[in-house]
Protein backbone atom coordinates (compact mmCIF):
# COMPACT_ATOMS: atom_id res chain seq x y z
CA UNK A 1 0.00 0.00 0.00
CA UNK A 2 1.36 3.41 -0.93
CA UNK A 3 0.54 6.20 1.53
CA UNK A 4 0.63 9.92 0.85
CA UNK A 5 1.21 11.81 4.09
CA UNK A 6 1.90 15.03 2.22
CA UNK A 7 5.17 16.85 1.81
CA UNK A 8 5.87 18.02 5.36
CA UNK A 9 5.62 15.58 8.27
CA UNK A 10 6.64 17.06 11.60
CA UNK A 11 7.73 14.81 14.46
CA UNK A 12 6.13 16.42 17.48
CA UNK A 13 7.79 16.80 20.84
CA UNK A 14 5.68 16.06 23.90
CA UNK A 15 5.32 19.14 26.13
CA UNK A 16 5.61 18.58 29.88
CA UNK A 17 4.85 20.90 32.78
CA UNK A 18 7.05 21.69 35.78
CA UNK A 19 5.77 18.56 37.57
CA UNK A 20 7.00 16.39 34.67
CA UNK A 21 3.43 15.64 33.64
CA UNK A 22 2.24 15.86 30.06
CA UNK A 23 0.73 19.26 29.34
CA UNK A 24 -2.17 18.20 27.13
CA UNK A 25 -3.26 21.79 26.48
CA UNK A 26 0.17 22.50 25.03
CA UNK A 27 0.04 19.24 23.07
CA UNK A 28 -3.15 20.45 21.39
CA UNK A 29 -1.81 23.97 20.86
CA UNK A 30 1.38 22.66 19.29
CA UNK A 31 -0.44 20.26 16.96
CA UNK A 32 -2.84 23.02 15.91
CA UNK A 33 0.07 25.39 15.26
CA UNK A 34 1.96 22.82 13.20
CA UNK A 35 -0.90 22.02 10.82
CA UNK A 36 -1.75 25.69 10.45
CA UNK A 37 1.79 26.69 9.52
CA UNK A 38 2.60 24.17 6.81
CA UNK A 39 2.76 20.66 8.24
CA UNK A 40 0.68 18.21 6.23
CA UNK A 41 0.96 15.58 8.96
CA UNK A 42 2.19 15.35 12.52
CA UNK A 43 3.90 12.33 14.02
CA UNK A 44 3.18 11.75 17.69
CA UNK A 45 4.83 9.46 20.23
CA UNK A 46 7.93 8.80 18.23
CA UNK A 47 11.33 9.02 19.87
CA UNK A 48 11.28 12.82 19.42
CA UNK A 49 7.99 12.73 21.35
CA UNK A 50 9.53 10.97 24.35
CA UNK A 51 7.90 7.59 23.63
CA UNK A 52 10.34 5.61 25.81
CA UNK A 53 9.23 7.63 28.86
CA UNK A 54 5.46 7.50 28.27
CA UNK A 55 2.90 4.97 29.42
CA UNK A 56 0.68 3.42 26.78
CA UNK A 57 -2.29 5.28 28.28
CA UNK A 58 -0.42 8.58 27.92
CA UNK A 59 0.43 7.77 24.30
CA UNK A 60 -3.25 7.16 23.47
CA UNK A 61 -4.29 10.36 25.28
CA UNK A 62 -1.69 12.32 23.29
CA UNK A 63 -3.12 10.82 20.09
CA UNK A 64 -6.66 11.78 21.13
CA UNK A 65 -5.56 15.32 22.01
CA UNK A 66 -3.79 15.77 18.69
CA UNK A 67 -6.73 14.35 16.72
CA UNK A 68 -9.02 16.90 18.45
CA UNK A 69 -6.66 19.76 17.68
CA UNK A 70 -5.91 18.82 14.08
CA UNK A 71 -9.39 17.76 12.99
CA UNK A 72 -9.45 17.38 9.22
CA UNK A 73 -6.70 19.93 8.62
CA UNK A 74 -3.86 17.41 8.65
CA UNK A 75 -2.99 13.78 9.07
CA UNK A 76 -1.88 12.19 12.31
CA UNK A 77 0.71 9.44 12.39
CA UNK A 78 1.48 7.63 15.62
CA UNK A 79 4.66 5.88 16.65
CA UNK A 80 3.45 2.48 17.85
CA UNK A 81 6.66 0.48 17.57
CA UNK A 82 8.22 -1.64 20.27
CA UNK A 83 10.92 -4.22 20.80
CA UNK A 84 8.06 -6.56 21.64
CA UNK A 85 5.98 -7.69 18.67
CA UNK A 86 3.00 -8.25 20.96
CA UNK A 87 3.22 -4.68 22.28
CA UNK A 88 3.68 -3.24 18.79
CA UNK A 89 0.55 -5.09 17.63
CA UNK A 90 -1.44 -3.96 20.67
CA UNK A 91 -0.47 -0.30 20.19
CA UNK A 92 -1.20 -0.44 16.46
CA UNK A 93 -4.69 -1.77 17.21
CA UNK A 94 -5.32 0.93 19.83
CA UNK A 95 -4.14 3.64 17.44
CA UNK A 96 -6.41 2.30 14.71
CA UNK A 97 -9.36 2.30 17.12
CA UNK A 98 -8.61 5.98 17.92
CA UNK A 99 -8.72 6.91 14.23
CA UNK A 100 -5.04 7.47 13.45
CA UNK A 101 -4.23 7.95 9.76
CA UNK A 102 -1.06 5.82 9.75
CA UNK A 103 1.43 4.27 12.14
CA UNK A 104 5.19 4.34 12.42
CA UNK A 105 6.78 1.14 13.66
CA UNK A 106 10.41 0.65 14.47
CA UNK A 107 12.86 -2.19 13.94
CA UNK A 108 13.34 -3.76 17.39
CA UNK A 109 16.47 -1.99 18.53
CA UNK A 110 17.74 -3.94 21.54
CA UNK A 111 17.11 -7.51 20.49
CA UNK A 112 18.31 -6.80 16.91
CA UNK A 113 16.39 -9.46 14.96
CA UNK A 114 17.64 -11.12 11.81
CA UNK A 115 16.12 -10.20 8.44
CA UNK A 116 13.65 -13.07 8.87
CA UNK A 117 12.83 -11.83 12.38
CA UNK A 118 12.17 -8.31 11.10
CA UNK A 119 9.87 -9.68 8.40
CA UNK A 120 7.93 -11.65 11.03
CA UNK A 121 7.73 -8.63 13.34
CA UNK A 122 6.50 -6.21 10.69
CA UNK A 123 4.17 -8.81 9.15
CA UNK A 124 2.48 -9.37 12.51
CA UNK A 125 1.83 -5.63 12.83
CA UNK A 126 0.63 -5.33 9.22
CA UNK A 127 -1.75 -8.28 9.58
CA UNK A 128 -3.25 -6.84 12.78
CA UNK A 129 -4.45 -3.52 11.35
CA UNK A 130 -5.79 -1.99 8.17
CA UNK A 131 -3.56 1.08 8.25
CA UNK A 132 -0.66 2.45 6.25
CA UNK A 133 2.58 1.57 8.04
CA UNK A 134 5.82 3.50 7.89
CA UNK A 135 8.85 1.37 8.78
CA UNK A 136 11.48 3.15 10.84
CA UNK A 137 15.04 1.92 11.24
CA UNK A 138 17.03 3.84 13.83
CA UNK A 139 20.16 1.70 13.51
Amino acid sequence: MRYDAGEVITAMVTPFNEKREIDYEKVEALAYQLVNTGSDAVLVTGTTGESPTLTHEEEIEILSSVKRAVGNQGKVIMGTGSNSTETAVMMAKLAEKEGVDAILTVVPYYNKPSQAGMIEHFSAVAEAVDLPIILYDIA
